[in-house]
């Protein structure tokens, strides 16, 4: 059982936290670190999904509240693709990141067949920074901003910077920790529109929403039909649930800047009826990237952008 285990901060990664611990243990060898967190020298240093928990749960202080499942919804990115994913899949994950065998949870959460890019670095938005620094004397990575797709930091609404840490080391078993020399603020300007930055903003705001709530994971199969409700009392198909393809990409097309779409990977081809808009609308045989079904919900519940 561990001496100590720094108390994570409200949205702090779980591996920010390990990273501090490193730090304060005074560790120098990354695997003897692993070891005495996790009772194995075979754990990935994974910001996003990381495997072990139950291990590390167990080896906790005494005083330690955190159980794998508090772990899980509050400082990975499980929350944010859980909605997402059928029942049965959604489980599959978490049960792997409580295991020491998590190998195939970047695959069961499709993380892997995802055409939308995530971040090479750790990111960081200098005005949070600051503020933890003020607060607590210490900066740490914040799991919002590690998300593809949230370029802006939806609280002070300023582009996010890139650290000099890369999301996947070189050493897979070393964590690195946030810290004022690795998070250097940069003369970064984003000539985007000032529609792409709005549109950037709220999805980032509709990401935070995710972190912050328990949400049920659905099925295919309601996907399907709640996405049919909604286009056909939207017009945009018929009381049979043929989809006007055309009228709709048109519209979607007109709802979003092309700018704000290709910056998150999620552009609509309009002669392409195999398209990621089209598909969507189809009888769901697959899992769609979490931020195309957010784009697909503000787009239908919500006409202002």
């Amino acid at each position: 059982m561990l001496g100590f285990f720094p108390t994570l901060y409200p949205g702090e990664l779980l591996y920010s936290g390990i990273a501090r611990y490193q730090i304060r243990s005074g560790n120098l060898s990354p695997k003897a670190n692993i070891e005495e967190l996790f009772n194995s020298r075979n754990i990935t240093a994974t910001a996003d999904l990381p495997c072990g928990l139950d291990n590390l749960v167990q080896n906790l202080p005494t005083y330690s509240s955190a159980t794998a499942d508090s772990l899980i919804q509050k400082h990975t990115l499980y929350p944010f693709y859980a909605p997402f994913l059928p029942p049965k899949r959604a489980k599959r994950v978490q049960e792997s990141m409580k295991s020491t065998k998590g190998g195939n949870i970047h695959t069961t959460a499709g993380v892997m067949a995802s055409a939308i890019f995530a971040p090479q670095y750790f990111r960081f938005c200098p005005e949070c920074l600051q503020k933890d620094l003020d607060k607590h004397g210490e900066t740490y990575w914040h799991r919002l901003h590690q998300i593809q797709g949230v370029i802006f930091c939806p609280v002070h609404k300023i582009t996010l910077q890139n650290s000099q840490i890369p999301i996947q080391g070189f050493n897979k078993h070393q964590y690195e920790a946030a810290t004022e020399s690795n998070c250097q603020t940069g003369d970064l300007k984003l000539n985007y529109s000032q529609t792409a930055i709005k549109q950037l903003i709220n999805l980032a705001q509709d990401i935070a929403q995710l972190l912050e709530n328990t949400y049920t994971s659905r099925t295919l199969e309601w996907f399907t039909k709640r996405y049919q409700t909604l286009l056909i009392e939207r017009g945009y198909a018929n009381v049979s649930g043929r989809v006007k393809q055309e009228k709709l990409i048109d519209d979607f097309l007109y709802f979003y800047d092309a700018e704000f779409l290709e910056i998150i990977d999620s552009t609509v081809a309009y002669k392409d009826r195999s398209n990621w808009l089209s598909q969507i609308t189809r009888k769901h045989r697959k899992v769609f990237h979490p931020i195309r079904h957010l784009l697909m919900i503000r787009f239908l519940t919500d006409s202002r952008s």
